[in-house]
This record gives structure tokens, C-alpha cells and sequence, in this order.
């Protein structure tokens, strides 16, 4: 899969390709990158980039098909050590960071990490069409299964160590964690490396209790939260005494909503005339509030000027378009949270790109003028 990033956080207006193949088609992080045509958790990756550091070698722990890793890689690192155990993953992670043209900047590790050294239990108790909800459940664990796929688990610290020598010269300066529940583990295995290097860290903690935990282990080598991102929660934690974070440049600082609704509006205002009415598809997700102007937005789908849901079937999505092309729609607004209706509406999207004029197409929106 292709497509186009701009990294508009670093200033620039180039637009550079990227190329991620899945796991397979209905995975939820391949579905999500070949729908909305950009990286997966791309707030989260965009948080980073912006206020986190710049250079430096960034570890990520659970690379899984390497989404993040490449990121890093063309954006953020110097250099990128990605550790991910799963042996079907691990092809898939290689191919990417190769076809992105990082391979001699990237270093892949294909271990679990734990407190402790010893081996693993992976194991897929949820998420069907998610393999990166895959959790490793070590031996020393009386849960562990004998009929999962075994993978040996290191602790971060050694990981670290024994790479020093074949890695660049340059400080760690950035540490992502998401490694569905052993988060904790992988923090109390890396003491020497918070210790020594204080890198700038984002954790994906699930339960409130975890978060607590963590908060209070990381407190003691001196970080503190200051940001809160996703669903599932990551927390991104700094050292405040070696660390100064960048200015915000999020329109309605930390909200990655309200800021992509800021320029979603102004991407809206430069392709629609000041008076249109807009037929506007994003699950009334959006708050659009006076950003449009004196635009007219209608709700895809509509009941009394309100959101009715989504349409049951390709021939609902026909003839509410026909509805409200007849109140005077001169435009339909595809915004991210409803890209997936390109996929799911094949018919709708046809008759859409076959009749009408697409005049916009970004990570934001997709507008056909009707």
C-alpha cells in the first residue's frame, strides 16, 4: 500500500511516499492504513514529531509490521531499533523498513521483553483481525499455554547493551512501548537505560491501575506526564531536568481532533464557495461549531437536520444523496472517521467518482462537487 504524507510539523509542503504492506486485508491496522491512506495512530506519531525530540536513536517496543518504525525513520530517529517477537510480523516489518529505504538506519530485534530473561508463550485470545492484540505470557506465568508459539524474552536493558557496539554513537533519546499489557514489565527491565540515557517516553497503559503503576515507577528516575493520547490511553512521560518539549502547533493544543477539524475547515473554505451547502460524512464525530462559516452542513445520514447512523447498504447511501441533493447539497464531504465508507459502499463510491468531480483528496477529507 501507498500514499502520500506531508510532514506539515516540520515545516515542510513536499509530500513524501510511503509504502506499508499488512498482515492481511481485514487487519485492522492494514484496513486503517489502506482506507484513510496514512499511518496507522498517526495523532499519536504526529504528537511525537512534533514536541519530541529530533535525532537521536529511537526504540520501539512492539514494532509489530513496523507503522511506527518507519515513521520514526523518515521523520524523527537517526536511528531505530524496533523489537518485535512475532515470526509472521517479522517478514512484514523487514519488507517495510526495507521498501522506505531505512534499512541501514533500522535495527530489528526479534525478541519479547520482559523483567526478565527466559522464554515466552505467544498467545490470541481477542481481537480476530488485530495480530498486534497478540499478548506474550511468560513461561514463569502458571497462565502460560503450551499451544502457542514460544519466543524468547529479553530484558530491554540487555537488548540495549548488546547492540551499543554495532549502533551509531548517539544518545537514546526516544522510547515507545506498546506491547498489549506487559508494559509494566518492559519498564522494570530498562532501569539502566532510564537511568543513564532519560529517554522521552510514550507507554500505552489500558487499565487505571497500570497507569498508576507506571506513574510511580517512572516517577522515581525523575518523568513526569504531560500528555494523554488515544483509545487505548499512551502516555507520554518526560524527564523534566533534561527535557524541554517544543511548542504545541495543534490548533486546540493537545486535542488532535480539533486541530484536524481546524484545517479541515480551512481545506473546506479553499474548494467550496462561501454559501454551499455540504453533505457532510464523518459519524458526527466532528465538532464543526462556526469553522465553516455561513456554509450549510447537512449530516450523512440525516433525520430532522440530526445524524441518523450509518447507511444500511449501498442503495440507503443512493437515495439519502438524492434526498439531499434535492434540498440544494451542491457537495459531499467524506471526512476520515467515515473514509471507510469508500471501502464498505463500493457501489456508492462508484456512482460518486463515476458522476461527480472530486475536488479535494487528503488524510483529511475526500469532496466531490455534485
Amino acid at each position: 500500500m501507498e500514499f502520500s504524507y506531508t510532514p506539515w510539523w516540520l515545516g515542510r509542503s513536499d509530500a513524501v511516499i510511503v509504502s506499508l504492506d499488512g498482515h492481511d486485508v481485514e487487519d485492522i491496522i492494514s484496513y486503517t492504513i489502506r482506507t484513510q491512506n496514512t499511518f496507522w495512530e498517526l495523532e499519536l506519531l504526529e504528537y511525537i514529531g512534533m514536541i519530541g525530540p529530533r535525532g537521536g536513536i529511537y526504540i520501539d517496543v512492539g514494532g509489530n509490521i513496523g507503522n511506527h518504525a518507519v515513521f520514526f525513520g523518515l521523520f524523527c530517529a537517526d536511528h531505530v531499533v524496533t523489537i518485535e517477537p512475532h515470526p509472521t510480523l517479522l517478514p512484514i516489518l523487514q519488507a517495510n523498513v526495507e521498501q522506505n529505504g531505512l534499512a541501514e538506519r533500522t535495527t530489528i530485534v526479534p525478541v519479547g521483553i520482559d523483567e526478565q530473561p527466559g522464554t515466552g508463550v505467544l498467545t490470541r485470545t481477542r481481537s480476530e483481525h488485530n495480530i498486534g492484540a497478540s499478548q506474550i505470557v511468560p513461561s514463569r506465568s502458571h497462565s502460560a499455554r503450551a499451544e502457542g508459539l514460544s519466543v524468547p524474552l529479553r530484558t530491554l536493558d540487555e537488548v540495549i547493551d548488546e547492540l551499543r557496539p554495532v549502533l551509531p554513537q548517539l544518545p537514546t533519546t526516544f522510547l515507545k512501548i506498546d506491547v498489549e499489557g506487559m508494559e509494566l514489565s518492559v519498564l522494570r527491565g530498562a532501569t539502566a537505560l532510564l537511568r543513564h540515557d532519560h529517554p522521552q517516553i510514550l507507554v500505552e497503559l489500558i487499565t487505571a491501575a497500570a497507569h498508576a503503576e507506571a506513574s510511580a515507577l517512572l516517577s522515581d528516575f525523575g518523568y513526569l506526564e504531560t500528555a494523554s493520547l488515544g483509545d487505548p490511553p499512551s502516555y507520554y512521560f518526560i524527564d523534566p531536568r533534561h527535557h524541554r518539549l517544543r511548542p504545541n502547533q495543534w490548533h486546540g493544543g493537545r486535542d488532535y481532533y480539533a486541530h484536524q477539524v481546524h484545517l479541515a475547515a480551512i481545506d473546506l473554505k479553499t474548494v467550496t464557495p462561501p454559501d454551499a451547502v455540504l453533505i457532510v460524512a464523518d459519524a458526527d464525530e466532528l465538532t464543526w461549531a462556526d469553522s465553516l462559516g455561513a456554509r450549510t452542513r447537512l449530516p450523512f445520514t440525516e433525520d430532522g437536520n440530526t445524524f441518523a447512523g450509518h447507511p444500511a447498504d449501498d442503495q440507503h447511501a443512493l437515495a439519502e444523496l438524492s434526498k439531499l441533493r434535492a434540498r440544494g447539497a451542491a457537495y459531499f464531504v467524506i471526512a476520515w472517521p467515515t473514509f471507510w465508507y469508500l471501502d464498505v459502499y463500493q457501489t456508492f463510491a462508484d456512482r460518486l467518482s463515476r458522476e461527480h468531480r472530486c475536488v479535494l483528496d487528503n488524510t483529511r477529507l475526500v469532496v466531490f462537487q455534485l
